[in-house]
């Protein structure tokens, strides 16, 4: 239901471009939300052949977020 990544690209007063890019990763532990998360955070790094590459494709980019997912805790069973 809505935008989970979104991108901004930001003209500085210096003359540089920043991108930045926020991501609020579908929550649940389920193989689907698993797999959904997976797929957002992807769209973050790799092209998915959409047309423009990853969300984050700016010489210098700022990524941030909610993933929702803890590494330390879910890794054994969480692929995302």
């Amino acid at each position: 239901s809505g935008s989970r990544v979104g991108r901004a690209v930001i003209d500085q007063v210096d003359g540089g471009v920043l991108t930045v890019v926020n991501v609020h990763g579908t929550s649940g532990v389920s193989a689907d939300d698993q797999a959904c998360r997976l797929r957002q955070v992807e769209q973050v790094f790799v092209d998915l052949g959409l047309g423009d590459g990853p969300a984050a494709n700016g010489e210098r980019n700022v990524i941030l977020g909610d993933l929702n997912t803890d590494p330390a805790r879910l890794i054994p069973g969480d692929v995302s």
